[in-house]
This record gives structure tokens, C-alpha cells and sequence, in this order.
């Protein structure tokens, strides 16, 4: 941080210095303040280091700057100055004698709601707040639901405590703060290098950019832009328009509504009970856990891992470069990609399951509906009440079905598969695509095989235990292709 961060100049043959009225009592039982000065309406910059610093915005009383020592007893000085310098009040310590130390200060200023305020400098504990309006008896008009933010807010400030209360437009660099922001209206653009932010109720766009700090906004609502490196991000109870970036972090998002999107980067993350419009979600070798997620979601994965349970929506799911993929107990339709030596584990899909899979692995137990697409796979399928299509390319596929619903299944096996089928007996499997003197390629037991066009089938007037007519399989099989039927 710069030695002199206040942009305007200290001294200068315009300079109206605005001297300062020694307080004679005790405010409110407190400590007498050393010093007490009346403001003129105009900008406020505070260039203070080593201060605990009051700041009230207060449309109903006069501007005031009062100060004193924080410890009646410290040594130091403990002088102020304020003076105008061009159209604002700069109020700083005056020039240090050669060996004089400054004094910790408690500094009070009340200024006037629409008064833009800056403030700079290092080791401060600073709180600045709205006073609370007063109550009108009989107000004539519905109250504005979005009433007007105060004066613009600048903060640059090292090593310290910072309270906003009410802040309207705010601009603030923080190096190693902690800072607690409340109910915060319109525009709010802020650094955070190390350190610690809390944003509570926030109404309006919130700018975020930090490195190796730690985040957490609650309760906001309105538009989000969000760039973490290091550190940790919470977003809990909010409603955004989001775009987050984040890289070498860790990511909370809970109890959050919205729409948006979520770039992750080397990250921990962790969502639950979150429901959004329309969600995109990119990671690269980083490890996701996601929960209660409801509403409209695309994940895509470059490496890492994602764990999703108990969902909700239409769900789409990309996993490459070796992703691991675990989705359990969704309450939709799912559409998973899974390539490049990635891993997909898929259970309980009450809806439409749309799998495609290029040189990757997934096993599936329990879907209502499934449709394959397999190319250099290997693929487990079990407890599927309805299998749309299936295709597989040099791969090997294990389908149990056994219990779907349908009394007719289409499936093709083109070169270089291998495919095994369960199913319930009584069955009857059609084989297209071979001749006679190929039946070498297709294995089926328990079932009623027929080869080529085939003809009449010898179980036509025959059922199943349960009443149940034979269940069909038209399977078309490629030459260098291998079929394998099981009835039980």
C-alpha cells in the first residue's frame, strides 16, 4: 500500500484549515473528547493509521469530527487536522515532530447521508453505519421498496477491522482486513488480498475479487460476480445472478436460489440444498459433492470427481480425462457423457437415463428408462424397467433385464461387442443381421432363438407364471459382434 494513499493534496495556498474546539465535558459519560471540529457538508477522506474510527451517516444532525486518545495514558500525539482541499474535507494527522510517535485514537464523524467518504490507511478499526430513520405516524405512500443507497463509500486499508452498516456505493481494497458488511445497497466492488469478508443481505450487484481470504456471503440478493484464488468462498441463504470463478480454493454454496454459472479450478466444492433456474458448472481436477441440488443443471468435468444425490431436475453430466461420475437417488431425467477413461456410478433415476459413453466405464442400477451409446466401453446395467435403445461399438455390455416393463426390446450390437442379457422367462431373442452358419456368434439359453428373418415363434400362446406374455428381443448383430441371452 502506498505512503500516501489520500488522492487529494495535503497542503496547498488554497487550503482552508478548520480549527479544532476543545471539548469541556464528558459526552454521555464517556471520556471528554480531546478535540471536536463542525464539518462543512463536503466529501469526506480519512487518511488515518493506528485509529479506531466511528463513522454515523445521519441526515438529521450537523457534520461533526470529535476525537481523544484511545488510552487516557498512552504517550504519543494525539492531534487532527482537518482542512478543505479543493471540493472535500481531508482529515489526517498533522506533521510529526523528528522523534514524536503518534497516539491511538478513538475518532467519531457523523456525516450527512449523501456524502461520499473515503477512507485510508492501516491498523484501523472501523465501523460506519446508517442512522435509523425515524418512524412516520401516518405515512401517505407505500414505503419505497428499494430506497436510495447512500454516497459512494471508498476504502483502502491494511490490517484492519472494518463494520459497514447500510452502505450504499462501495469501492474498497482490503490487504489482511476483516471486514463485516450489512444490509449493503447498489453497486459494491471489493478486494480482498488475505483477510476476512462477511456480506450480509446485500441488496444489489456485489463485485468480488480476493486471494488467500475467506469469503462468505448471506442472505443477498441481486447479481454476483466472484473471483476466488485461495482462500474459501460460502455463499449461504442467497439468490444470485452468479458468475463464479474460483481456483485453488473451496466452495460452499448452501441454501442458495439463482441462476448461473461456476468455473472451478484445482477446488473443493460443496453444494446442498440449492435450486437453480439454470445452472452450469465446469470443473477441472477438482472434487465436488453435491446435494438436495434441484432445478436445471449442467456439470461438466475435466478430470476430478462429482458425487450428486438426492436431485432434483433435468440433470446433464459430462465426465473426460478420467472424471469419476457418482450420481445416486435423482428425481429426473439424466443425461451422462462419459469419455476418455472416466467413470460413471448411476443408481436410482426416476426418469429418462441417457447414456453415452467413448472409451469410458458405468455401471447402472435401478432407472426408469435407459438409452446406451457405448464405443469402447465397458457397461453394467441392472434393475431397468425400460430399455429405449441400445447400441454398442467394440464394447462390452452387461444388461440385466429382468425387470423392465415392456414386452419388447430393440438392441444392436455392431463390431467387436460382446453383449450379455438377463431376462425373464418365458423369452424370445430375434437375431438379425446373421446367417444360419453363423449361429456360433449368438448364445442363448432359456430363451426361444430365432435366426435371420426368422418365422412363427413356438411360444406364442405361451405366459409367464405371473400371466405375463413372452418378452421380445430384436437384437441386431454385426458379423464380428458376440450375443449372450440368459432367461431365468
Amino acid at each position: 500500500m502506498r505512503s500516501d494513499p489520500c488522492p487529494f493534496p495535503r497542503r496547498i495556498s488554497t487550503t482552508i484549515l478548520i480549527a479544532a474546539c476543545l471539548a469541556s465535558s464528558a459526552v454521555s459519560g464517556q471520556e471528554a473528547f480531546q478535540g471536536e471540529v463542525e464539518l462543512p457538508p463536503s466529501p469526506l477522506v480519512v487518511n488515518l493509521n493506528d485509529a479506531t474510527v466511528r463513522i454515523l451517516a445521519d441526515g438529521d444532525a450537523e457534520p461533526v469530527l470529535r476525537w481523544r486518545r484511545l488510552h487516557r495514558d498512552a504517550p504519543g500525539n494525539a492531534e487532527l487536522s482537518a482542512f478543505q482541499s479543493g471540493a472535500s474535507v481531508v482529515i489526517e494527522r498533522p506533521p510529526l515532530a523528528e522523534g514524536e510517535r503518534p497516539a491511538a485514537l478513538l475518532v467519531e464523524i457523523v456525516t450527512s447521508t449523501e456524502s461520499s467518504l473515503g477512507v485510508y490507511g492501516a491498523n484501523l478499526d472501523l465501523t460506519v453505519e446508517r442512522a435509523a430513520a425515524q418512524e412516520a405516524t401516518a405515512p401517505a405512500v407505500e414505503p419505497v421498496e428499494n430506497p436510495a443507497p447512500d454516497g459512494p463509500v471508498d476504502l483502502q486499508l491494511a490490517d484492519s477491522r472494518i463494520e459497514l452498516q447500510g452502505a450504499g456505493q462501495l469501492s474498497a481494497t482490503l490487504h489482511d482486513c476483516d471486514m463485516m458488511l450489512r444490509s449493503g445497497e447498489g453497486d459494491h466492488d471489493i478486494a480482498v488480498l488475505g483477510g476476512r469478508l462477511h456480506e450480509v443481505d446485500h441488496r444489489g450487484t456485489l463485485k468480488l475479487r480476493s486471494e488467500n481470504a475467506h469469503l462468505t456471503t448471506e442472505g443477498g440478493r441481486g447479481r454476483l460476480e466472484l473471483n476466488a484464488v485461495g482462500g474459501s468462498v460460502e455463499l449461504r441463504a442467497a439468490n444470485y445472478r452468479f458468475k463464479i470463478e474460483v481456483a485453488d480454493s473451496g466452495l460452499q454454496i448452501l441454501d442458495a436460489k439463482g441462476t448461473g454459472s461456476v468455473v472451478a479450478v484445482d477446488t473443493s466444492l460443496d453444494l446442498r440444498d440449492t435450486r437453480f433456474d439454470n445452472l452450469s458448472f465446469v470443473s477441472t481436477m477438482s472434487h465436488t459433492t453435491a446435494s438436495q441440488v434441484r432445478g436445471k443443471s449442467t456439470f461438466k468435468l475435466d478430470g476430478g470427481s462429482l458425487t450428486l444425490d438426492d436431485g432434483e431436475g433435468e440433470l446433464t453430466a459430462v465426465a473426460q480425462n478420467g472424471a469419476s461420475l457418482e450420481v445416486a437417488g435423482h428425481r429426473g431425467n439424466l443425461r451422462a457423457t462419459v469419455q476418455d477413461d472416466s467413470r460413471a456410478t448411476i443408481q436410482e433415476i426416476d426418469g429418462e437415463l441417457t447414456l453415452t459413453l467413448q472409451q469410458g466405464e458405468a455401471s447402472v442400477v435401478q432407472a426408469k428408462s435407459l438409452a446406451l451409446n457405448a464405443r469402447g466401453s465397458w457397461v453394467t446395467a441392472s434393475g431397468i424397467r425400460r430399455l429405449s435403445s441400445m447400441e454398442a461399438f467394440q464394447s462390452e455390455v452387461d444388461l440385466d433385464l429382468t425387470e423392465v416393463a415392456s414386452n419388447a426390446v430393440t438392441l444392436a450390437v455392431q463390431a467387436g461387442s460382446r453383449v450379455r442379457l438377463s431376462l425373464e422367462t418365458p423369452c424370445r431373442v430375434h437375431a438379425q443381421g446373421l446367417a444360419s452358419s453363423q449361429a456360433s456368434q449368438v448364445d442363448v439359453l432359456g430363451c426361444e432363438l430365432q435366426l435371420g428373418r426368422g418365422g412363427r415363434w413356438a411360444t406364442r400362446r405361451v405366459k409367464g407364471i405371473d400371466g405375463r406374455p413372452p418378452i421380445t428381443v430384436t437384437a441386431k448383430v454385426a458379423d464380428t459382434a458376440e450375443l449372450i441371452v440368459e432367461g431365468r
